[in-house]
């Protein structure tokens, strides 16, 4: 059996978000000066045969994932969004012990950076706005990571293939397992707001050829950018239908030690872009970006990013404010509306109410001032 190399669609968007995140590493002292690896060839064998089975097992149990393959459909817009569906504990206890054959994996042990490999990913997870077991599932898809004992150097350093095409040579900028992580979660979202915006080769509704090559529709926003980072189908061999059959698999996998929290498609914004002040019940309600941050449900129920001093506006939205969150045990500054006739002065924002509330500056440095917001009622 024969599944894909690790690739990143070769297209104009790709190539300027590979070049966005090459800056911002570079910018962070992430650069790595060692020659990169040449890419292997488009094909290689896939480690864990068992993976290319078809996964049986009770798929239902994840909101999201479709029990049987649809090239047009891999994953669900809530289930690709909901960064919070389990926890750093989570992730650990998964690692103790895999689908697998209850295997322990050597990421059980793994530090990345400061923290604990099951720590990292959920960090990432959370600032890009990802599931953490889209993530996982796809160290498993590219170099079977989740499976094996602990792999070679090289694996470990191209864990997710991102900075890597079909072909050609890696970017020595995105080597190690750190750079990996962010730089796989970062694309993945990108894409997944470039299709929201109706931006880029791949997005929903919009048909395309893979490279098998075949059409494709992608129904949603979620399967857009899992073609745009690897436009391969590939049945029961690898592309797009083992990201589904081993996300579902890990999905299950998760469920047995935790109840997943994921919304579903119906608790999707419709009708406008989610934005901060929009009421929400999940994560998947807030699934937009602004300002370089990635939007969260507040659990007061309405969507948010963090901030200092700042926020971000979107035309044809009420302003936006950097206020304390009324919520949070440590000083913590989240983005609110302010009282508009847009929002009728908060009544149009469920939970929230008229308030004067001084600007959050933390590390920023704003001046101080105060606004009149919609604030969580408490």
């Amino acid at each position: 059996m024969r599944t894909l190399a690790p690739v990143l669609a070769f297209d104009p968007l790709s190539v300027a978000l590979l070049a966005t995140s090459l800056i911002a590493l570079a910018a962070a002292g992430c650069a790595d000066a060692e020659a990169p690896p040449a890419t292997p060839a488009p094909f290689t064998e896939h480690a864990e045969a068992g993976d290319l089975v078809p996964y049986a097992g009770a798929g239902d149990k994840a909101d999201g994932l479709p029990p049987s393959f649809d090239a047009n459909f891999v994953i669900g817009d809530a289930f690709f969004v909901s960064h919070d569906a389990v926890t750093a504990s989570d992730i650990q206890a998964f690692f103790e012990a895999t689908p697998y054959d209850g295997r322990r994996s050597w990421l059980a042990d793994e530090r990345i950076g400061d923290h604990s490999a099951a720590q990292a990913v959920a960090r990432v997870a959370a600032e890009v706005g990802i599931n953490p077991i889209v993530l996982i599932a796809r160290m498993q898809v590219e170099k079977s990571l989740i499976s094996k004992a602990r792999p070679s150097q090289s694996s470990i350093d191209w864990a997710f293939g991102c900075g890597c095409h079909d072909g050609r040579e890696c970017f020595g900028q995105f080597k190690g397992l750190e750079n990996q992580l962010r730089c796989a979660g970062e694309t993945l979202r990108t894409l997944y707001d470039a299709s929201v915006e109706g931006e880029g080769t791949w997005r929903a509704g919009k048909s395309h050829r893979s490279l098998d090559p075949t059409t494709v529709t992608p129904v949603n926003h979620a399967t857009a950018a899992l073609y745009g980072y690897t436009p391969w189908i590939l049945p029961r061999r690898g592309g797009n239908w083992l990201v589904w059959n081993i996300t579902r698999k890990f999905a299950d996998g998760f469920s047995e030690l935790t109840d997943l929290r994921l919304g579903d498609d119906s608790c999707l914004t419709r009708g406008t872009r989610p934005f901060v002040g929009d009421p929400c019940g999940c994560a998947a309600d807030c699934a937009f970006s602004a300002g370089g941050a990635y939007g969260t449900c507040h659990p007061a129920g309405f969507c948010t990013v963090g901030c200092d001093g700042y926020c971000p506006d979107l035309s044809g939205r009420a302003s936006t404010f950097c206020v304390a969150d009324p919520f949070a045990v440590e000083p913590t500054g989240i983005c609110v509306s302010k009282a508009e006739d847009r929002n009728g002065n908060c009544a149009d924002l469920p939970g929230t109410l008229d308030q004067t509330a001084d600007r959050y500056i933390g590390t920023s440095g704003a001046s101080p001032r105060a606004a009149e917001v919609c604030l969580p009622a408490q």
